[in-house]
C-alpha cells in the first residue's frame, strides 16, 4: 500500500473491559487477532478496566519498551498460567502488614512487572514514550461516590489525572508504579480493600510522598474496580478519541474504528424466591421461643457453674482437692459454661442492635407479632432478601449500568459505520451468519467459546487449558467482527473492494479458517521460542 492510500482500517479506538483473568486471557486473543491482521499498530486510544488494566499496562509498557508484541503475550500468557496473585497477595499480606491491595501491587511488581533489565515501571515510562497509542486511561472508581477516576496518559497536558473535582497533578502521578495503579483498578469491593489515593500507592521517597499529599486535591480517597463506573471503559475511550480527534483535525484522521473488547458475561440471577412446598409436619418453633430458649441456656450454664462450684468447695473441706488435676476437670466445665453465657448474650446483643432501628418504626403491637413469626419463615425471609439484593446488586445493576454506557456509541448515529463489539458469547449467538462466506463455526470451536464464556470472575486459572479457550474465543470473535465490518463499511461486492481490503479481508478469512478447524488459539506473528529462534 502506498503512503497515500488510506488503509482499510484506520485509527482504531480500543476498550479492555474488567473480568479478572478471564477478561485478561480473552483480550489476549483480540490483540493477537488484530497483531495477525497488521491492525495492532492502528490502535491511538487505549482504555481498560480491572482484568483489562492488567493486560493493556503490561501491553502498553512493552510497547513503551520496543519490546515485539509476541514477547508481551509470551509474558502476560506466562503470568496468567503460572501465577497465583491472590493466594501470594494473602501470605504477603499477613507477613508484612499490608492491604491485601497493597500486597497484590507487590504481587504484581514482582511476578508481571519483574524485569531485571529495567527499574520499577512507572506512569513516566507511558508518557515519555512514543507509541502509537497517543491517548487513554487506566480506570479506577471512587469508592464512596462511584465516580471515575482515571489515570490518563495523553500527548498533551489537558487530560487529567482523576477527574473534574478529585486529580493529581501529572508532575507527580508520573511517579506512580504501574503496579499500584493495575491494583487499584482491580481493587472489586468485598474481596480487596479501596487503594487509597496517594497514601497506600508507593513512592520513590518521602519528599514526593508528601507531595502527592499535598497536590492532591480533597481528602485521601479509595479507589475501588473500575468496572463499578464502567466495566467496559467506554465512556474513557470516547473521552480520550475526543482529545486524539480534536489534535488531529488539522491533518484529517480522527478515529476510524471504535472497538470494544468485552468479556462480561451476560447471566441471569437466580428466582430470589420460589413457591414453598407446605409440609403439615414442619416445626413451629417461633422466634421468642428461641428467645427463650437462649434465656434457658443461661440459666442451666449458670446453674452448672453453682453446682461445679459447690462441688469443688466439697473437695477442699474434705481435703481431697488434687492439683493440678481437678482443677483442670472443674475448671474445664465452668470455662466451657461462662464461654456459652457470653456468647448467647453476645449474639443477642447483636441481634438487637440490628433489628433496633425497626422497633420506632413498627411499633410495640408490631414488634410482638414480628416475635411470633417461625423461625423457618424467618430464615426464609432473610434468605430472600438476600437473594433480592444479589440479583440487584451483581446481575440486574451491572447490566443496566452497561447497556447505558453501550448507548452512548450505538445510540450516536455519527459513529455508524466507525462501531464493532467483542462479546465472549457471540459465537454461540449464531449472530455472524450474514457474512458472506464465513464458515459456521464448528462443533469443537463452540465448545470452546462455552467453556471460556462460563469461568467465573477471579484472579487464577486452573489450567493452561482454560487459557487457550479464552485465547481462541477472543481470536476468533474479533475476526468475525472484524469481517462484518469490513462488509459493513465497503459493501458486499467484493468486485468494488479495493485491493488492500480484499487482502486484510484475505488474511482475517484464513486465520477464520485455522481456528475453526483446529480449535486452538493462533500464534503471534514473529513468536520466537525462548531460545530466541523463530517459530514457524
Amino acid at each position: 500500500m502506498s503512503d497515500t492510500e488510506e488503509p482499510p482500517i484506520g485509527p482504531i479506538a480500543l476498550s479492555l473491559s474488567g473480568g479478572g483473568f478471564r477478561a485478561a486471557g480473552f483480550h489476549l486473543g483480540v490483540l493477537t487477532a488484530l497483531q495477525r491482521a497488521d491492525l495492532l499498530g492502528q490502535v491511538r486510544v487505549l482504555s481498560t478496566a480491572s482484568g483489562g488494566t492488567l493486560l493493556g499496562a503490561r501491553w502498553l509498557l512493552g510497547m513503551a519498551r520496543n519490546e515485539p508484541f509476541a514477547e508481551s503475550h509470551y509474558q502476560v500468557a506466562h503470568y496468567l498460567t503460572e501465577s497465583q496473585p491472590l493466594r501470594s497477595a494473602i501470605r504477603r499480606a499477613a507477613r508484612e502488614r499490608l492491604t491485601l491491595t497493597q500486597a497484590f501491587a507487590e504481587e504484581l511488581e514482582a511476578t508481571l512487572f519483574d524485569d531485571s533489565r529495567f527499574s520499577s515501571p512507572t506512569l513516566r515510562e507511558i508518557y515519555e514514550s512514543r507509541t502509537s497509542i497517543e491517548e487513554g486511561s487506566f480506570n479506577a472508581t471512587i469508592g464512596r461516590n462511584g465516580q471515575p477516576f482515571r489515570f490518563t496518559f495523553s500527548r498533551g497536558n489537558s487530560a487529567r489525572i482523576g477527574n473534574q473535582d478529585t486529580h493529581l497533578p501529572r508532575k507527580v502521578a508520573q511517579h506512580l508504579r504501574l503496579s499500584d495503579v493495575v491494583a487499584a483498578s482491580c481493587a472489586f469491593p468485598g474481596a480487596f480493600e479501596p487503594m487509597v489515593m496517594p497514601n497506600d500507592f508507593t513512592w520513590p521517597d518521602l519528599e514526593l510522598a508528601e507531595a502527592a499529599a499535598e497536590s492532591f486535591t480533597g481528602a485521601p480517597t479509595g479507589l475501588v474496580d473500575g468496572g463499578v463506573h464502567d466495566n467496559q471503559g467506554i465512556s474513557s475511550m470516547l473521552l480520550a478519541a475526543k482529545r486524539i480527534s480534536g489534535a488531529t483535525a488539522s491533518s484529517g484522521s480522527p478515529i476510524d474504528l471504535f472497538f470494544v473488547s468485552d468479556a462480561e458475561r451476560r447471566l441471569e440471577a437466580p428466582e430470589a424466591r420460589t413457591p414453598r412446598r407446605k409440609n403439615r409436619w414442619s416445626p413451629t418453633f417461633k422466634i421468642w421461643h428461641v428467645s427463650a430458649l437462649s434465656w434457658l441456656a443461661i440459666l442451666g450454664a449458670c446453674a452448672s457453674i453453682f453446682l461445679t462450684w459447690k462441688k469443688v468447695e466439697a473437695e477442699r473441706t474434705i481435703n481431697d482437692f488434687r492439683w493440678p488435676v481437678d482443677a483442670i476437670a472443674f475448671g474445664v466445665p465452668i470455662a466451657v459454661a461462662l464461654t456459652l453465657i457470653v456468647g448467647i448474650l453476645y449474639v443477642r446483643r447483636v441481634i438487637s442492635q440490628a433489628f433496633s432501628p425497626l422497633k420506632p418504626h413498627v411499633g410495640k403491637k408490631a414488634w410482638r407479632s414480628i416475635q411470633r413469626v417461625r423461625v423457618r419463615d424467618a430464615i426464609e425471609a432473610f434468605q430472600t432478601r438476600g437473594k433480592s439484593l444479589e440479583a440487584v446488586a451483581a446481575y440486574a445493576f451491572p447490566q443496566r449500568v452497561r447497556s447505558l454506557v453501550y448507548q452512548s456509541v450505538w445510540s450516536n448515529s455519527a459513529l455508524k459505520g466507525k462501531r464493532a463489539a467483542c462479546h465472549i458469547y457471540e459465537l454461540l449467538q449464531d449472530q455472524f451468519k450474514h457474512v458472506d462466506g464465513l464458515y459456521a463455526p464448528t462443533s469443537d470451536l463452540l465448545d470452546a467459546v462455552g467453556r471460556a464464556a462460563r469461568l467465573s470472575t477471579g484472579l487464577e486459572l486452573a489450567s493452561p487449558a482454560e487459557l487457550e479457550d479464552l485465547q481462541v474465543t477472543g481470536q476468533a470473535t474479533a475476526i468475525a467482527n472484524l469481517l462484518e465490518h469490513l462488509e459493513s463499511r465497503y459493501g458486499r461486492d467484493r468486485a468494488k473492494w479495493s485491493l488492500e481490503v480484499l487482502e486484510l479481508d484475505g488474511r482475517l478469512r484464513e486465520d477464520w479458517n485455522a481456528i475453526n478447524t483446529s480449535g486452538k488459539p493462533l500464534r503471534p506473528l514473529g513468536e520466537t521460542d525462548r531460545s530466541g529462534r523463530r517459530k514457524r
